[in-house]
């Protein structure tokens, strides 16, 4: 009866009243773990988050409602500001979302908005990579029950944020043939279908909608801007669409800010697609190859930005100020990925040139020369002055302990790795380089003990492994 009581209370929103009834429901059956569950959840509503995270700790983990208990954690975490637990805890959650199938589709609902409101404050997953994880818990809870239209067009929502295009249509569809009446729905049906390569439709849509309401186009562009100052970037993307596709030929402001507002979704894809459109009509707009440029290298495709870049560097000679140190300093960064440190060295030169205190170019070009064991003497200088501008800053502590450590100083790199790793002492990076200086010191353990949290903290190195297996081997030999 009061577990009722508090389900419809919390449903009607009034929180305080769902808690009393919740802590009654559970002074009954003291172990009814839905019970402390629903309890915990109205406790993360009224941020009483430390009784939430007692009711919540004191669980045992069971494979049952794992899925819920670790969201309630990893919400609670986030409003306590314990970082390394909320991870932890999204991370389980996610795992345990992909089996859990409670009755109550309720909860599902309410587990899957829970892990997408942790995202923006957690590292590691994006937004739309916790999108693509509880996509297929609203498609599953919307084919149960298609009449229920807010899970729907909710769905329809975070198909869009997860990139799946096709799903996202499938949804509006629906219900713009349940609604013909409504116009939003079938501008965002509209949208969608100008973002997946299908202008024929979106452009009959609008048509339709122009009929009914002569003018409505000259309303997209404020409310793209109207959602973009209220900080809801999908439903800005979505009107900046149907304003940009409402023009012929589109303007390259217009096109500019569509795709910046999917890169601020991290949405590369349609970014490099709305990129690529927009080249089509202004291929020397150096804002659209600069921006090219950057999503190419966000997808890895370190070739194509490279190329992308160096048409930005031809053109930017006729526009003074553009090409500035920072253009160079990405520039840089992806000549290296791309296999070309000679070139790289160059730009990061033109940088320093350009901006003689810019310190995070000497770090860069020291690290650079570091690691390949060259004019350490100079890289040596370059660190020593990027210090002096910015001290005690642990990247660059990291490049004056590898100078050291590469020019076969080992004892004195050691303590400054040391303390970089006093500030950040989870940096996968710091952390494999402080095992390989203790190494050679002959500190193996302790080289072994940092090799092994680099790995756990998801180091980049492809030899990372196999220091871990010597330094064990080692280890036992003694």
């Amino acid at each position: 009866m009061y577990y009722a009581e508090g389900r419809r209370a919390q449903y009607r929103g009034d929180n305080e009243t769902a808690l009393v009834a919740y802590t009654r429901a559970l002074d009954l059956e003291p172990s009814s773990r839905p019970y402390a569950l629903a309890k915990a959840s109205s406790l993360i509503v009224l941020e009483r988050t430390k009784e939430c995270l007692g009711i919540l700790t004191a669980m045992v983990s069971k494979k049952e409602d794992e899925a819920e208990r670790s969201t309630l954690l990893c919400l609670a975490y986030v409003a306590e500001k314990k970082m390394e637990q909320a991870v932890r805890a999204q991370s389980e959650a996610l795992t345990a979302l992909e089996w859990w199938q409670p009755e109550d589709s309720t909860r599902l609902i309410a587990v899957a908005e829970g892990l997408l409101r942790s995202g923006p404050f957690l590292p590691g997953k994006s937004a739309r990579e916790i999108a693509v994880t509880v996509l297929p818990v609203f498609v599953r809870v919307a084919d149960l029950d298609p009449v229920l239209m807010g899970v729907a067009m909710r769905t329809a929502e975070i198909a869009f944020a997860a990139d799946d295009l096709p799903s996202a249509v499938r949804f509006l569809g629906e219900l713009v043939e349940a609604k013909p009446e409504d116009i939003p729905i079938r501008e965002q049906l509209a949208a969608l279908y100008f973002l997946s390569q299908q202008p024929e439709a979106g452009r009959r849509l609008l048509d339709e909608v122009e009929k009914e309401k002569p003018g409505r186009a000259e309303l997209y562009p404020v409310l793209a801007k109207l959602y973009e100052e209220i900080k809801i970037p999908a439903r800005a993307e979505v009107y900046q669409t149907l304003a940009s596709h409402s023009l012929s030929p589109p303007d390259l402001a217009g096109i500019i800010r569509l795709g910046l507002l999917q890169l601020e979704q991290n949405q590369l894809r349609r970014a490099a697609e709305t990129i690529q459109w927009g080249l089509g009509y202004y291929p020397d707009s150096l804002q659209l190859l600069f921006m090219a440029a950057m999503t190419q290298k966000g997808m890895n495709r370190f070739a194509e930005a490279c190329t992308s870049f160096s048409a930005v560097e031809r053109l930017g000679q006729y526009q003074p100020g553009f090409l500035n140190s920072s253009f160079y300093m990405e520039f840089a960064s992806t000549l290296e990925q791309s296999g070309q440190p000679l070139r790289s060295e160059h730009a990061l030169r033109r940088a320093i040139a350009l901006q003689p205190d810019c310190h995070e170019a000497m770090n860069s070009l020291g690290y650079l020369w570091a690691e390949r064991g060259r004019n350490l003497r100079e890289a040596r200088r370059l660190i020593d002055r990027a210090l002096e501008l910015d001290p005690g800053n642990p990247a660059y502590l990291d490049t004056l302990a590898w100078i050291l450590f590469k020019s076969g100083d080992s004892a004195s790199a050691e303590p400054i790795l040391a303390e970089a790793l006093g500030t950040l002492p989870d940096e996968p990076v710091l952390l494999e380089h402080h095992g390989d200086i203790l190494l050679v010191l002959g500190r193996k353990q302790e080289a072994g003990l940092q090799y092994q949290k680099a790995a756990s903290q998801g180091a980049p190195s492809l030899f990372l492994r196999e220091k871990v297996r010597k330094t064990a081997n080692l280890m036992g030999s003694r």
